[in-house]
Protein backbone atom coordinates (compact mmCIF):
# COMPACT_ATOMS: atom_id res chain seq x y z
CA UNK A 1 0.00 0.00 0.00
CA UNK A 2 1.41 3.22 -0.57
CA UNK A 3 0.72 6.46 1.31
CA UNK A 4 2.60 8.93 -0.58
CA UNK A 5 5.02 9.95 -3.39
CA UNK A 6 7.07 12.62 -2.68
CA UNK A 7 8.36 13.94 -5.77
CA UNK A 8 10.31 16.58 -3.84
CA UNK A 9 12.63 14.04 -2.31
CA UNK A 10 11.86 10.79 -4.73
CA UNK A 11 11.09 9.24 -1.63
CA UNK A 12 8.13 7.15 -1.53
CA UNK A 13 5.63 5.82 1.97
CA UNK A 14 4.44 2.83 1.86
CA UNK A 15 3.40 -0.26 4.20
CA UNK A 16 6.25 -3.18 4.77
CA UNK A 17 5.15 -6.29 3.28
CA UNK A 18 6.52 -9.69 3.92
CA UNK A 19 9.04 -9.60 0.79
CA UNK A 20 10.77 -6.37 2.31
CA UNK A 21 11.34 -8.50 5.73
CA UNK A 22 14.83 -9.35 5.58
CA UNK A 23 16.22 -5.81 3.92
CA UNK A 24 14.42 -4.26 5.96
CA UNK A 25 15.70 -5.97 9.22
CA UNK A 26 19.30 -4.80 7.78
CA UNK A 27 18.53 -1.03 7.15
CA UNK A 28 16.66 -0.33 10.60
CA UNK A 29 19.63 -2.90 12.31
CA UNK A 30 21.73 0.17 10.63
CA UNK A 31 19.69 3.08 10.88
CA UNK A 32 19.02 2.31 15.13
CA UNK A 33 23.20 1.21 15.62
CA UNK A 34 24.11 4.65 14.37
CA UNK A 35 21.80 6.37 16.31
CA UNK A 36 20.23 4.57 19.22
CA UNK A 37 21.58 6.44 22.01
CA UNK A 38 20.29 4.19 25.10
CA UNK A 39 21.53 0.71 23.57
CA UNK A 40 23.99 1.18 21.79
CA UNK A 41 26.10 4.48 22.95
CA UNK A 42 25.19 3.36 26.95
CA UNK A 43 24.68 -0.35 26.38
CA UNK A 44 27.56 -1.03 24.37
CA UNK A 45 25.23 -2.57 22.39
CA UNK A 46 26.53 -3.93 18.36
CA UNK A 47 25.49 -4.13 14.99
CA UNK A 48 25.23 -7.78 15.36
CA UNK A 49 23.27 -7.34 18.36
CA UNK A 50 20.94 -4.77 16.70
CA UNK A 51 20.32 -7.49 13.86
CA UNK A 52 19.80 -9.95 16.04
CA UNK A 53 17.15 -7.82 17.89
CA UNK A 54 15.26 -6.55 15.07
CA UNK A 55 15.11 -9.87 13.03
CA UNK A 56 12.83 -11.13 16.30
CA UNK A 57 10.38 -8.56 15.14
CA UNK A 58 10.85 -7.29 11.76
CA UNK A 59 9.38 -10.25 10.20
CA UNK A 60 6.04 -10.51 12.29
CA UNK A 61 5.77 -7.13 11.84
CA UNK A 62 5.70 -7.26 7.89
CA UNK A 63 3.41 -10.02 8.85
CA UNK A 64 1.10 -7.83 10.38
CA UNK A 65 0.94 -4.62 8.39
CA UNK A 66 1.82 -1.54 10.30
CA UNK A 67 4.83 -0.66 9.77
CA UNK A 68 5.82 2.15 7.38
CA UNK A 69 8.48 2.37 4.96
CA UNK A 70 10.62 5.02 3.35
CA UNK A 71 11.76 3.91 -0.22
CA UNK A 72 14.18 5.75 -2.47
CA UNK A 73 11.77 5.86 -5.71
CA UNK A 74 15.12 5.74 -8.05
CA UNK A 75 16.94 2.96 -6.39
CA UNK A 76 14.02 1.07 -4.03
CA UNK A 77 16.48 1.04 -1.43
CA UNK A 78 14.59 1.18 2.16
CA UNK A 79 15.93 4.94 3.75
CA UNK A 80 14.05 4.60 6.64
CA UNK A 81 11.16 2.81 8.49
CA UNK A 82 8.93 3.29 11.70
CA UNK A 83 8.63 0.14 12.10
CA UNK A 84 4.75 -0.15 14.51
CA UNK A 85 2.71 -3.31 15.59
CA UNK A 86 -0.49 -3.92 17.86
CA UNK A 87 0.45 -3.57 21.35
CA UNK A 88 -1.86 -7.02 21.87
CA UNK A 89 1.18 -8.90 20.67
CA UNK A 90 3.56 -10.35 23.07
CA UNK A 91 7.21 -10.80 23.09
CA UNK A 92 8.36 -12.77 20.15
CA UNK A 93 9.94 -16.34 20.63
CA UNK A 94 14.02 -15.96 21.45
CA UNK A 95 13.62 -12.62 23.19
CA UNK A 96 14.65 -14.46 26.46
CA UNK A 97 17.70 -15.77 24.86
CA UNK A 98 18.62 -12.90 22.75
CA UNK A 99 18.68 -11.02 26.58
CA UNK A 100 21.04 -13.58 27.73
CA UNK A 101 23.72 -13.91 24.59
CA UNK A 102 23.57 -10.40 23.48
CA UNK A 103 27.03 -8.60 23.11
CA UNK A 104 25.20 -5.20 24.83
CA UNK A 105 23.67 -4.25 28.02
CA UNK A 106 19.90 -4.26 27.15
CA UNK A 107 18.58 -5.04 30.46
CA UNK A 108 18.52 -0.96 31.76
CA UNK A 109 16.92 0.18 28.42
CA UNK A 110 14.06 -3.16 28.38
CA UNK A 111 13.27 -2.06 31.89
CA UNK A 112 12.73 1.44 30.96
CA UNK A 113 10.47 0.25 28.82
CA UNK A 114 8.53 -1.91 30.83
CA UNK A 115 8.20 0.67 33.08
CA UNK A 116 6.55 3.41 30.48
CA UNK A 117 4.10 0.62 28.93
CA UNK A 118 3.14 -0.46 32.73
CA UNK A 119 2.32 3.72 33.20
CA UNK A 120 0.65 3.63 30.03
CA UNK A 121 -1.22 0.42 30.77
CA UNK A 122 -2.19 2.37 34.38
CA UNK A 123 -3.54 5.69 32.49
CA UNK A 124 -5.34 4.48 29.88
CA UNK A 125 -6.62 1.09 31.54
CA UNK A 126 -4.82 -1.32 28.97
CA UNK A 127 -4.81 -4.72 30.57
CA UNK A 128 -0.98 -5.96 30.75
CA UNK A 129 -2.09 -9.30 29.43
CA UNK A 130 -4.20 -10.40 27.01
CA UNK A 131 -4.84 -7.68 25.12
CA UNK A 132 -7.82 -6.93 22.95
CA UNK A 133 -6.45 -6.63 19.21
CA UNK A 134 -6.83 -3.63 17.36
CA UNK A 135 -7.42 -0.95 20.04
CA UNK A 136 -3.35 0.21 20.84
CA UNK A 137 -1.12 0.99 18.47
CA UNK A 138 2.71 0.80 19.18
CA UNK A 139 4.50 3.33 17.27
CA UNK A 140 7.96 1.01 18.06
CA UNK A 141 11.40 1.56 16.61
CA UNK A 142 12.15 4.83 13.68
CA UNK A 143 15.40 4.75 12.22
CA UNK A 144 16.90 6.72 9.05
CA UNK A 145 19.99 5.66 7.21
CA UNK A 146 22.14 8.43 6.42
CA UNK A 147 21.50 7.94 2.83
CA UNK A 148 17.81 9.53 3.75
CA UNK A 149 18.59 11.92 6.28
CA UNK A 150 17.70 15.98 5.84
CA UNK A 151 14.97 14.65 3.75
CA UNK A 152 12.17 14.83 6.51
CA UNK A 153 11.87 11.49 6.31
CA UNK A 154 11.80 10.95 9.97
CA UNK A 155 8.87 13.05 10.55
CA UNK A 156 6.99 11.75 7.55
CA UNK A 157 7.44 8.70 8.75
CA UNK A 158 5.73 9.11 11.70
CA UNK A 159 2.97 11.58 10.42
CA UNK A 160 1.90 8.23 7.88
CA UNK A 161 2.52 5.71 11.00
CA UNK A 162 -0.80 7.87 12.70
CA UNK A 163 -2.62 8.12 10.16
CA UNK A 164 -2.41 4.38 9.65
CA UNK A 165 -3.22 3.80 12.81
CA UNK A 166 -6.02 6.34 12.84
CA UNK A 167 -7.68 4.60 9.35
CA UNK A 168 -7.45 0.99 11.34
CA UNK A 169 -9.46 2.30 13.98
CA UNK A 170 -7.09 1.46 17.08
CA UNK A 171 -8.18 4.01 19.91
CA UNK A 172 -4.39 4.56 21.34
CA UNK A 173 -1.17 5.19 19.68
CA UNK A 174 1.75 5.58 22.12
CA UNK A 175 5.59 5.41 21.06
CA UNK A 176 8.51 5.02 23.80
CA UNK A 177 11.36 7.40 22.63
CA UNK A 178 15.26 7.14 23.41
CA UNK A 179 16.58 9.50 21.87
CA UNK A 180 15.75 13.24 21.18
CA UNK A 181 15.58 13.42 17.56
CA UNK A 182 12.70 10.68 18.20
CA UNK A 183 11.30 12.61 21.08
CA UNK A 184 11.27 16.22 19.28
CA UNK A 185 9.40 14.55 16.15
CA UNK A 186 6.81 12.98 18.31
CA UNK A 187 6.18 15.98 20.57
CA UNK A 188 5.54 18.18 17.52
CA UNK A 189 2.71 15.84 15.57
Amino acid sequence: TVLETDGATGVVYRIMTREDAVAATEAVAQAFFAGEPVVTRGGGATLRDMRAFCAMWVPRMAEEGNTVLAIDGETGSILGAFLNEDFSNVDPPGYDAFMESCDGVWAPCMNMIDELEGALCARYSIPKTGRQPGRWFHLWMIGVLPAGRGKGIAKKLASHSLAWARSRGFEVAFAECTGSGSTHIMETL
